[in-house]
C-alpha cells in the first residue's frame, strides 16, 4: 500500500510526500533478511525495486544526480529486473546531468547492449545519449561508431536527424 501510495503521489508531482511513502517502503524492505517463503521473498524484492526507482526519479527532478544515481543503479543489482532498462537510462541521464560522462556512457552502454532486448524505445535514445557521452569524452572514434550504429539499426527512427548532426 505504501508502494502504490507512494507511486500516486509521484504521478500527481507531490514529490515531498511521495518520497515520505516510499521511504518507507523502501526502509521496511531494506535489508539483509529475506523471508523463508520465496515467493515473498521475491515480492519483497521487487517493492523494494520499485521504492528504490521512484526515489531515485523524485531524486533526479530535485537535481540530487549523484542520489539519483545511486538510487536507481541499486535496482540494476537486479539485471533481471524488469525496471532494468529504464533505471540504467534514467541513472545515465543522472550521470550526464551530474558532469559525469565516463560512468553514464556505461549505464548507456549497458541499455544499448546487455539489455537492447528489454530496452524498447530506449535503445534508440540511449545510442544517442552514448554517441553524446564518447563527444565529451573526446572519443570521437567511438562516438562517430555508435551513431553509425544507430542510424544503421533505427534508419526511420525518432532521434535520426539528431544522430545524424551529432555525428
Amino acid at each position: 500500500a505504501m508502494l502504490e501510495l507512494g507511486q500516486n503521489l509521484f504521478t500527481r508531482r507531490a514529490y515531498a510526500e511521495s518520497k515520505k511513502w516510499l521511504g518507507q517502503g523502501r526502509e521496511t524492505l531494506d535489508s539483509d533478511t529475506v523471508p523463508a517463503q520465496p515467493e515473498a521473498g521475491a515480492r519483497a524484492r521487487e517493492i523494494l525495486e520499485r521504492s528504490l526507482f521512484g526515489l531515485g526519479f523524485i531524486a533526479f527532478e530535485e537535481g540530487d544526480f549523484a542520489g539519483a544515481a545511486a538510487l536507481l543503479d541499486r535496482v540494476l543489482e537486479n539485471p533481471s529486473s524488469p525496471l532494468a532498462p529504464r533505471a540504467a537510462f534514467q541513472s545515465g541521464r543522472a550521470l550526464m546531468k551530474a558532469s559525469n560522462a565516463a560512468d553514464a556512457a556505461a549505464r548507456f552502454q549497458k541499455v544499448a547492449d546487455e539489455l537492447k532486448d528489454r530496452a524498447g524505445d530506449l535503445h534508440e535514445e540511449s545510442l544517442l545519449r552514448l554517441g553524446e557521452c564518447f563527444h565529451q569524452l573526446q572519443k570521437y572514434p567511438d562516438a562517430i561508431k555508435v551513431l553509425d550504429r544507430e542510424l544503421k539499426e533505427y534508419p526511420e527512427g525518432a532521434l535520426r536527424h539528431e544522430a545524424r548532426f551529432a555525428r
